[in-house]
């Protein structure tokens, strides 16, 4: 839908988290409540659009052959492809809201500051604007390093996944982002988290996620980090990359 000055009125843009895509909004907890008809986000009015970022779901990634050798990105490359996919892609000029989730939460920081104009409106969810440092930086680290330092990893160039590195990553995560009270509760003695399983459980459910994403991305994008707005937000980190045009899947 367009203004009388061809600017775009109804696009909305929703963006997903690390590991996922944009397929998950259309998850019952997702669409059950808001694309129904006079529901939020009802389709019949809304254009809504579910991009796979880079490195996830249809998109380019690094197993799609140059693994470690894949041009290093971050999230502001991920949002210029963003952009570039609404503007060259879908000829959307202009959109009512973006809304992100986790990772996609601060994708829409960026947006705001690197493109104020672009939209009406922007809902982080699940994210704070400042620098991922202290713990959260902390186990990033590590799940870098636990990939990085499987040999199996052979510096970016496996032929197989790096089983002990994907491990690793699993448990950090579960870590960082388990209920720490609520596993208390549910477990409250050495005994009975054993004869659950729970740790065993949560390992192979874990590393079955982690396998939905692109394992070479995961090394670097846990890393990627944000900066929050500032004279040194946006400066491009780790020196120059090399450009290379991403293929960027949008579902519509």
């Amino acid at each position: 839908m367009r203004d009388a000055k061809g600017t775009v009125t109804n696009a909305v843009l929703l963006l997903h988290g690390t590991s996922g895509s944009g397929e998950q909004f259309l998850a019952p907890q997702f669409a059950g409540v808001l694309f129904g008809p006079g529901q939020l986000l009802d389709i019949t009015r809304y254009y809504v659009i579910l991009p796979d970022n880079i490195g996830h779901g249809k998109s380019t990634k690094p197993s799609d052959g140059m693994r470690a050798h894949f041009p290093q990105y971050d999230y502001d490359d991920m949002v210029r492809s963003q952009h570039e996919l609404l503007e060259k892609g879908l000829g959307v000029n202009h959109l009512r809201l973006i809304l992100g989730t986790s990772m996609g939460c601060m994708h829409s920081w960026v947006w705001g500051e690197t493109y104020p104009g672009f939209m009406d409106a922007l809902m982080p969810l699940a994210c704070l604007p400042v620098e991922i440092a202290g713990r959260n930086r902390i186990w990033r680290k590590m799940v870098m390093d636990g990939i990085r330092d499987d040999p199996d990893w052979k510096n970016g160039d496996y032929a197989a996944e790096a089983r002990a590195g994907l491990v690793t990553a699993a448990n950090m995560f579960n870590i960082a982002t388990g209920s720490a009270l609520q596993m208390q509760k549910n477990f409250p003695a050495r005994e009975a988290t054993d004869a659950a399983g729970v740790c065993h459980e949560h390992e192979r459910k874990l590393v079955m996620l982690y396998r939905r994403w692109e394992m070479a991305s995961r090394s670097r994008l846990t890393g990627a980090g944000f900066k929050p707005p500032g004279a040194a937000a946006f400066k491009r980190r780790g020196g120059e990359r090399p450009r290379k045009r991403h293929r960027q899947n949008g579902v519509r």
